[in-house]
């Protein structure tokens, strides 16, 4: 959604925009911590922007009671052009795939956000195949005749 705001000497007012995650799926490790940041650029620098994540759309605190899933305080560089806030996660569970996870940068000029879900980085990024193994054996039977069987296996 994009609303720009006028001020009384017709100023244009840029519309708030979430800069990061950029993606709609993010690798994850299951069992492992994992950190993802949300950077917004609110349009101008403004006292009032709030960053903030949802998980299936109510607030992590609510979502994870065990606080596993927590997100940080929001942080604004100098110029306070971005605001920041990562969402934390101890140890990523098999529930964690099955989620969606939101960033929502809310403001007096207007509101962005973001949704993406997890992904099982071996599913994203799987070991390469291994290369087939041919191995050939000659073998004599009685008859004085040879056969030669070629077996064909993965290493």
């Amino acid at each position: 959604m994009k609303l720009t705001i006028s001020l009384t000497d017709n100023t244009q007012v840029p519309s708030p925009r979430i800069i990061q995650p950029i993606r709609s799926r993010i690798g994850a490790v299951l069992g492992k911590r994992l950190v993802i940041e949300c950077k917004a650029d609110p349009g101008l620098p403004d006292e009032f922007a709030l960053v903030y994540w949802l998980v299936n759309g109510t607030f992590p605190d609510v979502a994870s009671t065990d606080g596993r899933v927590s997100e940080t305080e929001e942080s604004v560089s100098e110029d306070g052009r971005v605001i920041q806030r990562s969402l934390v996660f101890k140890n990523v569970t098999a529930e964690d795939f099955r989620s969606t996870f939101t960033c929502v940068i809310n403001s007096p000029a207007g509101l962005d956000q973001r949704t993406f879900t997890l992904a099982n980085h071996k599913a994203l990024f799987p070991p390469p195949s291994p290369t087939p193994k041919t191995e050939e054996r000659t073998m004599r039977k009685d008859t004085g005749k040879r056969i030669t069987a070629k077996h064909t296996s993965k290493k």
